[in-house]
C-alpha cells in the first residue's frame, strides 16, 4: 500500500524534490506512519525502558544507534536527527561519582550529599530525553534523506529499548536501504528555442548523465547553475521549476524532467544615478560610469550587476549601493530596461587619533603605539583618497614583555594619494596610489635609521572567476641612511677583544656599512633602493580574518628595477627575490577547522661583494606567525661559529635579530576548535565562550643563507639535503578571542627538533601574543 501511494504521488505530477513538497511528504509520511508503517506499526517502545531519576515520567537516551546503514555513516545520520543522546562532561562525571558514593557511604554527611546534588543541577541540560513524536519525525527525516539520494523505498523504523547490562536506554534506528535508483534520462523543457551560443553555455553547466545515481542536491545545483548562466546572458526574467521525477520500479531508475521559463533577452537601457549624498560632495557620474561593468545597449548580466556593486563599494565613499532595473514607460520596446544605480554616501572627511596594536608580517613583530590621521575620500570629485598621517610606535611588544628591555621605536610621518581608476582592461580595473613617507627608527638600541620612501602602487583587480583575482605592481624608491654608523662601528670595534671578534663585528655591520659607503661616494646617489615588485593573489577564503573554508595563494617577485637603472637612481639594493605562499582551510565540522600553510622564499644577490638588501626584504623565521617554538627572528640554520666570536652582547643581539637570510622554508598545520556550547558550562556563562577558540599546531621551517655569513666560506657548506633535514619543528597550543576585525590570540610553542641543537625538545617554550590568526 505504501509503495502504491508513493508512486501515485509521483505519477500524478508531484515534484518529488521540491522543498515545499518535502514538507508535504514528511507530513504525509508522519500521518501515514502514525497509522501504519509499511503496512504495520514497526516503531517499537519496549516495556523494559528505565525511567529517569531526575525527571519523573521521562526516559533518558544514553545512546543512538543506526543499524543496517551503509551509504551514510552513523555520524552523518546523527547530524539530521532531532533527538540526541545524553553526553556527560568530565566535571559532571566526577561530581556524579562523588554524589553516588555520598548516597551509599554512611560516613558522608547528608549536608555534603545535598551540596553535591545542588552542584549537579547546573549540568541538567546535558541530559537528553526520549520523545515519541520527535522519534517518529526523525524516522521521516531519515527516510527523506535516503529518498533524496535515490533510495526511494528505504524502510526505517525505531526501537526504544534498554541495555540491561549497562542499565541505560538505547534508541535504535533500523534501516533497510534497498536499491539506490539511477537516472535513466534527464531533460530540461523550455530551452529548446535558445540560440546556439546560449545552448552551448547551458551544456557547459549540464554535468549529470544517465547512469548517475539520483541525487536531489546535484540536480538542484545543476539547474541553479544553468539558470545563473541564463541570467548572465540577458535573460533577466529566467526562472526554473523543480523537476518531475518519474520512477521505473522495474529497472530502479528515475526519469528527470526539469522546467525553465527563460523569457525574452533584455538589454540595458539608460543608466540613471540616484545619489543619496547626505550633504557630502558628489562623486562624478563619469567616475561611477567608468567603474561599473555594463553599458547602455549591452545584454543584461547578473554577474556584471554584482561586480558593479562591488566596484562602487570599493571606492570607500558609499555606505551602500543598490542597482535595480526599471521598465520604460515612454518607449514601446519591452526588451530594454533602464538601470537605476542608488548610492548612499558615507562621511567623506575623517580624522582619527588613537592607540593601536598591530603585527608586521615581515619580521613577525607585535607593535604598539599611537597614531593620527586626516583623510578626504573624494578630494577632486572622482573618489580620490588624500591622507596625511603620523604615528609613533614601540616595536616588538613580545620582546619587551619577555626580557623587560626598553624596545626600539619608530616615528613616521607622511602623506598619500590614491586614484581609484587609472585604466580599464576589459573587466580588470587598475588603480594607483603614491605615498611620501619619512621615518626615523632605532635598531637594537644601536643604529638610528633615517628613511625617506616613495612607494607607488598599481593594484589590479582581476575577474573573480579566475584562480588569481588580484595583481599588484609596485615601484619603491627609498633613501635609507644610518645616521650614526661611524659612531656605532667605532664603539663596537673598541669593545672587541680579539681579532675574531673584530671580524665578526665588521661582518655584522656589512649591510649598513655598504649603504653608508654607497652614500659617501663622490657620485650622486639619490636612492639606496629602487625596486620593482610584481605579485598575484588568489583569495578564495570565505572570511578575510577568520576563514573556515577556501584558500589563499600568493606568488611574488621583487628586486632591482631594471627599467630605471641610471646610476644616480639605481640604488645599492641589487638583488632578485621570489616568494610562494599557499594557505588552505577545511571546515571539518561546525566547530572544528583545519588550516595549513606552505611558504617558500629565495633571494639572489647580483653583487656579493657589496650586497645590500633592505631589512623588510630579508627573510626571518620564528615568531607568532612563523615557527612558534622560537622567538621572532631568532630561528636560522648556519654553518659557521661566528656567534661565538662576539664579546659585546648588544652587537650579538643585533646580529641575531636584525640580520636576515636569503632563503625561507615554512609549513604549518593547525586545528582550530570552537569552545562555544561546551558541556558542563552554565547557560548564564556560556556566552563568554562563544567567541573563544582553542588551537593545536605543528610548525616546521627555517631560514638558510644568513647574511652574516660569508658567501664562499660558509654558504657553500650547505648540502641540498640540509634544506629538508635542517628544518626546525615546533608544536604547541593556543587560545583565540574573536573580534569584528579578527582574533586576538596567545600561543605557547614548544620546540621539538632544533637542527642547531641549541634548544632541548619540549623543555623550552615561547609565549606569543598575536593579532589575527598565524596564517
Amino acid at each position: 500500500m505504501f509503495y502504491f501511494l508513493l508512486f501515485l504521488f509521483v505519477f500524478l505530477g508531484a515534484k518529488a524534490i521540491k522543498p515545499l513538497f518535502k514538507v508535504f511528504v514528511i507530513c504525509v509520511l508522519f500521518i501515514y506512519n502514525s497509522l501504519t508503517t509499511f503496512g504495520v506499526d514497526k516503531n517499537i517502545i519496549s516495556n523494559n525502558i528505565i525511567p529517569s531519576e531526575r525527571q519523573i515520567g521521562n526516559y533518558e537516551i544514553w545512546a543512538i544507534n543506526f543499524i543496517g546503514n551503509t551509504y551514510f555513516s552513523d555520524s552523518e545520520l546523527l547530524e539530521y536527527t532531532t533527538l540526541e543522546a545524553t553526553s556527560l562532561s568530565f566535571p559532571h562525571k566526577i561530581l556524579l561519582n562523588l554524589y553516588e558514593n555520598a548516597k551509599r557511604n554512611p560516613f558522608y554527611s547528608n549536608y555534603l550529599a545535598k551540596q553535591l546534588k545542588s552542584a549537579l543541577s547546573i549540568f541538567e541540560k546535558e541530559y537528553r530525553y526520549f520523545n515519541k513524536e520527535l522519534a517518529e519525525i526523525d524516522v521521516s527525516i531519515l527516510y527523506n534523506l535516503y529518498n533524496t539520494n535515490g533510495f526511494h523505498f528505504a524502510e526505517i523504523y525505531f526501537e526504544f529499548t534498554s541495555d540491561t547490562i549497562k542499565h541505560t536506554n538505547l534508541l535504535n534506528f533500523y534501516i533497510t536501504e534497498n536499491e539506490q535508483y539511477k537516472i535513466s534520462s534527464i531533460q530540461y523543457k523550455g530551452l529548446e528555442d535558445l540560440p546556439a551560443d546560449d545552448k552551448e553555455r547551458v551544456n557547459q553547466n549540464s554535468n549529470l548523465l544517465p547512469g548517475d545515481y539520483f541525487n536531489e542536491y546535484k540536480i538542484e545545483t545543476e539547474m541553479q547553475a544553468i539558470n545563473l548562466s541564463l541570467l548572465n546572458r540577458g535573460y533577466l526574467f529566467s526562472k526554473w521549476s523543480y523537476p518531475n521525477v518519474i520512477m521505473d520500479t522495474t529497472n530502479c531508475t528515475d526519469s528527470i524532467i526539469g522546467y525553465f521559463d527563460t523569457g525574452k533577452k533584455i538589454r540595458f537601457g539608460d543608466i540613471i544615478f540616484a545619489d543619496s549624498t547626505n550633504n557630502q560632495k558628489n562623486v562624478a557620474n563619469s567616475t561611477k560610469r567608468n567603474i561599473i561593468t555594463f553599458r547602455e545597449g549591452s545584454l543584461y548580466s547578473k554577474w556584471r550587476i554584482d561586480r558593479s556593486i562591488e566596484n562602487l563599494l570599493s571606492l570607500g565613499t558609499f555606505e551602500s549601493v543598490s542597482i535595480d532595473t526599471l521598465k520604460r514607460n515612454y518607449a514601446p520596446d519591452e526588451n530594454i530596461r533602464d538601470v537605476v544605480v542608488t548610492c548612499n554616501y558615507r562621511k567623506l572627511k575623517e580624522w582619527d587619533v588613537g592607540l593601536f596594536l598591530n603585527q608586521t608580517q615581515v619580521d613577525n613583530l607585535v607593535n604598539a603605539g599611537a597614531s593620527f590621521s586626516i583623510k578626504h575620500l573624494n578630494l577632486f570629485g572622482s573618489a580620490q583618497l588624500a591622507q596625511f598621517f603620523t604615528d609613533f610606535s614601540f616595536k616588538d611588544v613580545n620582546y619587551f614583555l619577555s626580557k623587560w628591555k626598553f624596545p626600539d621605536y619608530r616615528f613616521k610621518i607622511g602623506a598619500s594619494y590614491g586614484q581609484p581608476l587609472l585604466w580599464k582592461l576589459n573587466t580588470s580595473r587598475i588603480s594607483a596610489s603614491a605615498s611620501l613617507i619619512y621615518s626615523l627608527e632605532t635598531i637594537n638600541d644601536l643604529f638610528k635609521i633615517s628613511k625617506i620612501s616613495l612607494p607607488i602602487k598599481f593594484p589590479i583587480k582581476l575577474p573573480r572567476f579566475t584562480y588569481f583575482n588580484s595583481m599588484q605592481v609596485d615601484l619603491t624608491f627609498e633613501r635609507e641612511n644610518p645616521l650614526n654608523f661611524d659612531e656605532v662601528l667605532g664603539y663596537a670595534l673598541d669593545s672587541a677583544k680579539t681579532r675574531q671578534d673584530t671580524n665578526s663585528i665588521l661582518r655584522a655591520f656589512t649591510l649598513y656599512g655598504n649603504i653608508n659607503n654607497y652614500l659617501s661616494e663622490a657620485e650622486v646617489h639619490v636612492f639606496t633602493s629602487n625596486l620593482l615588485s610584481i605579485s598575484i593573489t588568489g583569495d578564495k577564503r570565505n572570511h578575510p580574518f577568520s576563514p573556515t573554508n577556501g584558500h589563499l595563494s600568493f606568488i611574488g617577485f621583487d628586486g632591482l628595477n631594471i627599467f630605471f637603472s641610471h646610476t644616480a637612481i639605481a640604488g645599492s639594493a641589487k638583488y632578485f627575490r621570489g616568494q610562494i605562499l599557499h594557505n588552505h582551510y577545511w571546515k571539518l565540522s561546525p566547530s572544528l577547522v583545519l588550516a595549513a600553510k606552505g611558504k617558500l622564499g629565495l633571494t639572489h644577490l647580483m653583487n656579493e661583494a657589496n650586497a645590500f638588501v633592505p631589512f623588510e626584504r630579508q627573510f626571518f623565521a620564528g615568531g607568532a606567525n612563523s615557527v612558534r617554538g622560537w622567538p621572532a627572528r631568532e630561528l636560522r640554520y648556519y654553518t659557521s661559529n661566528i656567534l661565538n666570536n662576539f664579546e659585546d652582547m648588544n652587537t650579538k643581539d643585533y646580529a641575531i635579530n636584525y640580520i636576515g637570510s636569503r632563503t625561507l622554508i615554512e609549513g604549518s598545520c593547525e586545528f582550530r576548535k570552537s569552545l562555544a556550547n561546551l558541556p558542563g558550562i552554565n547557560e548564564n556563562l556560556n556566552w563568554l565562550f562563544n567567541d573563544i577558540w582553542a588551537t593545536f599546531f605543528v610548525d616546521i621551517g627555517n631560514t638558510f643563507g644568513w647574511y652574516l655569513e660569508d658567501e664562499i666560506a660558509d654558504l657553500k657548506k650547505n648540502k641540498l639535503t640540509d634544506y629538508i633535514t635542517k628544518l626546525a619543528v615546533a608544536t604547541g597550543v593556543g587560545l583565540r578571542y574573536e573580534t569584528p576585525v579578527g582574533p586576538i590570540r596567545i600561543d605557547i610553542g614548544f620546540p621539538i627538533y632544533d637542527p642547531m641543537k641549541i634548544k632541548n625538545a619540549l623543555s623550552d617554550y615561547v609565549i606569543h601574543f598575536g593579532i589575527g590568526h598565524a596564517f
